[in-house]
């Protein structure tokens, strides 16, 4: 029978496709008579290349749909977006959409209610960023058609006063993993699994975790259009979550707010979320509840980095099926998953409870358009209010009316001058102006010079930089019952300046209007690097530049004789440096042989470099990947058969493991949710194989869980002294500490003596009694002053242990890195600490058990 109403639907449907190229309003086909089927249904699943073509399709036939084409994703798909809006406000839309721009950025001006009150409301609706959360995606063509083709008075209301920029997903590539994997295990025992992959090549589900650093195309591409082209008043972005619990969170989301965030975005949430969940209980949808889980507090998802823009940036989580297979939840089976959560029964959070039944990809569509329908209506009704907000959120930031710092300082030269000039490519690309001074002045008994680079904090995104600039630390009241400290969903610090290990400094308001900065100001030029400076057949890079890394791998990748030396700089400070000896370069005649002798004995190689991905959808193996791939380190992706099999040195002389939990390293995905090819890890062989190959003269490089399993498997003399400390004496929920590296070591070349590391289920290490002699602790947590940023509860229990490790063991080594030191691909100051265990890989002569130290053992 199935069968049969799927051809009557593809007969209908060819006689309903040609209707959009007659440009009627009006005959344009929904989604199911479109495609023939239920979109939105049991077991169907809409492609990227569907979605784009229906989109199309309807931008075709109706003069209130525009499709606009954003950019390219990771692997090169078209990224869309559609203006859905009247036929007048689309017409209009190159003017309305300047007067966002003005709406933010203009000062205030005499007839301030008049020139609020021409301008329409943009409103973002973002769908399926995680691409297994499918609902949203699936959803958008039934809403899109909606909005485009019903009449009915409240609809008109919309389309007359709200311009919809709907993004039907901006992880395209997702979208095709996730459909391919689903179709292709259909009707089988694995049908609903997730793929054993990332679905964003480099971040899977991390890929809502890079909103404020960038690094990633596709919210590159995203960014650019929210803050230079739409500057949207209200940010929907639709999720999914766990299926055991409620069948929604919604706003108003849990506390602490972050201080930055405007008091007009926090009450605005919970205006716009129970006009939500008043329509969807209308609508007959039960399970919706509020103030669970999803903070306000950390920046850097989709939905977060608009409150620091003025914008309201909304979060709807709903309960997952398999992902189009409908699933079955007993009333017993349901639980309090989310932290924050009262009882599943009636509440003032969760007032029509959820008590069980069929839950599916239907269910989930239908509470996705009772909330698009219940928050278009709110903002339709209350589209001047909710643009007054807006226009006196952005002046009062320009006017600096939270009484913090009028500006940042950021001198020209740093240490790492590749990080200074991602920063400044971040904050610009984020709409944030970057100025620099045209002549030296003095600030606040200091002495900067022409060139020094401001951003000032009189700008309509002042939040945005204070957020990002500022030292703030995580309330500590936040505790369960059983005194465990809640932390903020994600983050609890995060401060942008010290993950990149740069020197800058506030100025009051009160110095900056005394020293008339503001007068001197003009748009930054380009950052230009360190000098690279030459002498008598040498050039010197500086260790302290990240840009240095891609010179000396282009060097050593050409065979190019490499040093590591200690040096000074122009001013007579000691530092460290690269140095490329090349004997060409020499004119001065006389003989150099012994020095190239010595030269060539010193030089360091690039090892064979293998990363463990195999099928563990690791999304730190991901941003291992993405930093190796973008700082030119050649490398081998290498599978848990490939370590199994052994025989791994020499043709491999490193091998990076990262973060992956115990269990799941050596098991891997569970035979039950998998087809045998895509079952186990790495197994007790090839923890056997790892130990063979360190013994015999490899270098393993283990980050942050993967530590603890090696220890544990290998039998290292090094203890992890918090392993089983409870949360109720420790908890350091992703903070900012202050990390000190041994600067003689070779593990921390190049780095700062002070850096902030990012501590998210770190370590804490120290050498088994008795064989000190097998470890060499290369980087320590502070004794003193150990928060940077964040949160530390029981802080103490870490200060001055190990941080990071060197491990002899037989004739190699384990370098035991016992924190994210490449976390999101975003702390540019610790990054050098993996490059160093790679480089120190190349150092190492095969058959002898050196350990290389800088001043000695």
């Amino acid at each position: 029978m199935r069968k049969i109403n799927i051809i009557l639907f593809a007969i209908i449907a060819l006689l309903v496709v040609p209707l959009p190229l007659l440009g009627q309003e009006g005959a344009i086909p929904d989604p199911d008579h479109y495609f023939g089927f239920d979109v939105g249904g049991d077991r169907n699943l809409v492609d990227w290349s569907q979605i784009t073509e229906y989109f199309e399709a309807v931008a075709a036939a109706s003069p209130r749909v525009q499709i606009v084409e954003l950019g390219k994703s990771t692997n090169g798909r078209t990224m869309i977006a559609a203006y859905i809006s009247s036929r007048e406000n689309i017409e209009a839309l190159p003017s309305l959409l300047a007067r966002q721009h003005e709406l933010t950025y203009l000062p205030r001006q005499e007839d301030e209610e008049g020139f609020v009150s021409g301008h329409k409301l943009v409103m973002m609706i973002n769908c399926s960023i995680h691409s297994t959360e499918i609902g949203a995606s699936q959803m958008s063509l039934e809403l899109m058609h909606r909005l485009a083709t019903q009449e009915d008075e409240e609809t008109r209301a919309i389309r007359d006063r709200v311009v919809v920029v709907l993004v039907p997903s901006p992880n395209p590539d997702g979208i095709d993993m996730v459909v391919e994997w689903y179709r292709r295990w259909l009707g089988t025992p694995y049908e609903g699994s997730y793929q054993p992959w990332l679905y964003q090549e480099y971040a899977g589900h991390d890929n809502n975790r890079d909103w404020y650093m960038l690094n990633l195309p596709e919210t590159r591409v995203v960014t650019g259009w929210l803050y230079g082209k739409w500057f949207p008043l209200i940010v929907w972005d639709a999720h999914q979550m766990g299926s055991r619990g409620q069948r929604a969170i919604m706003p108003p989301h849990a506390d602490p707010p972050n201080p930055f965030i405007h008091p007009l975005v926090l009450e605005s949430l919970a205006a716009c979320g129970h006009a939500m969940k008043l329509e969807a209980i209308r609508d007959g949808n039960r399970g919706m509840a509020h103030g669970m889980w999803f903070s306000v507090w950390w920046n850097g998802g989709f939905r977060t980095t608009p409150y620091f823009k003025n914008s309201i940036g909304l979060l709807t989580e709903l309960a997952s099926a398999k992902i189009a297979t409908p699933i079955e939840i007993t009333k017993e089976e349901l639980g309090m998953q989310m932290r924050g959560a009262g009882p599943l029964d009636k509440t003032v959070q969760n007032p029509a409870p959820w008590t069980g039944g069929r839950w599916g990809l239907p269910e989930i569509v239908k509470m996705e358009h009772s909330f698009a329908r219940g928050l278009l209506v709110h903002a339709s009704r209350n589209y001047m209010d909710i643009i007054r907000n807006y226009r006196r959120m952005c002046l009062d930031a320009r006017e600096a009316a939270d009484g913090g710092p009028a500006g940042y300082l950021m001198p020209r030269r740093q240490r790492d001058m590749g990080a200074l000039r991602r920063v400044v490519e971040i904050m610009q690309a984020h709409g944030i102006e970057v100025s620099e001074l045209k002549k030296d002045l003095a600030v606040a008994g200091a002495e900067y010079p022409a060139g020094t680079l401001v951003f000032s904090g009189y700008q309509p995104y002042r939040p945005f930089i204070r957020s990002l600039f500022d030292r703030v630390n995580y309330p500590a009241w936040n505790m369960d019952p059983e005194g465990n400290p809640r932390g903020p969903y994600d983050l609890s610090g995060w401060t942008l300046s010290d993950q990149f290990g740069l020197h800058m400094v506030s100025v009051n308001a009160e110095d900056w209007q005394s020293s008339g900065i503001g007068e001197l100001l003009g748009d930054a030029g380009p950052i230009n690097g360190h000098p690279v400076t030459t002498s008598t057949g040498a050039t010197i890079y500086p260790a302290g530049d990240s840009d240095t890394i891609l010179a000396i791998n282009a060097l050593l990748k050409n065979n190019e004789m490499v040093t590591r030396e200690d040096v000074q700089d122009e001013t007579g400070a000691q530092d460290q440096a690269y140095v490329h000896y090349n004997p060409q370069r020499d004119a001065s005649g006389y003989d150099i042989s012994g020095k190239i002798a010595e030269t060539a004995e010193r030089s360091m190689h690039l090892p064979n470099l293998a990363l463990l991905r195999g099928y563990l959808a690791s999304m730190d193996e991901g941003w291992t990947r993405y930093l190796l791939d973008n700082f030119d380190f050649p490398y081998e992706s290498v599978d848990g058969a490939r370590i199994k099999a052994g025989a791994l040195f020499p043709e491999f002389g490193a091998i990076i493991l990262p973060s992956v939990r115990g269990n799941q390293l050596i098991e891997g995905q569970r035979a039950e949710d998998y087809p045998p090819e895509f079952v186990g890890g790495i197994g007790e062989e090839g923890v056997a194989a790892l130990d063979e190959f360190v013994r015999g003269g490899g270098t393993l490089i283990c980050i942050t869980s993967s530590c603890s399993t090696m220890i544990e498997k290998l039998g290292l003399p090094v203890v992890d002294v918090i392993k089983d400390v409870p949360r109720t004496e420790f908890s350091i929920p992703g903070s900012l500490l202050r990390l000190e590296p041994d600067l003689r070591h070779p593990l921390c070349f190049g780095l700062d003596k002070e850096v902030a590391a990012m501590f998210r289920g770190g370590l804490a290490l120290e050498a088994v009694e008795g064989r000190e002699s097998e470890v060499e602790i290369a980087a320590r947590w502070a004794e003193e002053d150990l928060l940077v940023s964040g949160f530390a509860h029981g802080g103490e229990k870490i200060a001055g242990k190990g941080a990071v490790a060197l491990v002899r063991h037989g004739e190699g080594r384990v370098v035991l890195v016992g924190f994210p030191c490449q976390f999101r691909a975003q702390p540019y100051a610790t990054f050098k600490l993996l490059f160093n265990a790679i480089y120190l890989a190349g150092d190492h002569t095969p058959g002898l058990p050196k350990l290389i130290s800088r001043g000695g053992e």
